[in-house]
């Protein structure tokens, strides 16, 4: 088997009983991705990478305004 590298990006964490979290799984270079709002559906994308992750455009990473926003207010600092 070859090993296999992809880049998880965690946006959101709850700590509450369901621990639920959201973010984007992404191939090196970003060409392929796709969002996970659970840790069922990150453990789905990781075990079959090939049926879920699709060609970046038609993919929008989670809060990504907020990010957005984050990142310009550090900007400023």
């Amino acid at each position: 088997m070859t090993p296999e590298t992809y880049i998880v990006r965690i946006y959101r964490r709850n700590a509450g009983p369901q621990r639920q979290l959201a973010g984007l799984v992404e191939t090196p270079g970003g060409s392929l991705s796709a969002n996970f709002e659970t840790l069922t559906e990150l453990t789905a994308i990781l075990e079959a990478p090939k049926t879920h992750l699709h060609r970046s455009e038609a993919v929008e990473s989670p809060d990504s305004a907020e990010i957005k926003l984050y990142r310009k207010e550090r900007s400023r600092d």
